[in-house]
């Protein structure tokens, strides 16, 4: 029962603290800003780091038999979707292109 209290009070604590940050003006008012920024960077790079980590650990799986490394294809060959957004971009530029006055 005790947790459950717990629980609900840091719950209706978040409510609190943004009454007290809305109401609050001058120094103080930027004070409570300057602390609820920082907080908010350190989670942003703990959730990171975390991400990042997770993200690492990814294995292999299916690896097929004769399959060559990123590093290691030829960068001449472009991707299919490359030349699809391209071809997209080109269109777009004739378009903005034709409605252009000569000089």
């Amino acid at each position: 029962m005790d947790v459950e209290r717990k629980r609900k009070k840091e719950a209706r604590q978040v409510h609190k603290r943004s009454k007290q940050a809305q109401n609050s003006i001058g120094i103080k008012g930027k004070m409570i800003a300057k602390k609820h920024y920082a907080e908010k960077a350190q989670l942003k790079k703990t959730l990171k780091m975390r991400e990042e980590s997770s993200s690492r650990c990814k294995t292999d799986e299916d690896v097929h038999e004769g399959a060559v490394h990123a590093y290691l294809l030829d960068r001449e060959n472009t991707s299919q979707a490359k030349v699809l957004s391209n071809t997209i971009k080109q269109k777009r530029k004739e378009k903005a292109g034709k409605w252009e006055v000569p000089l």
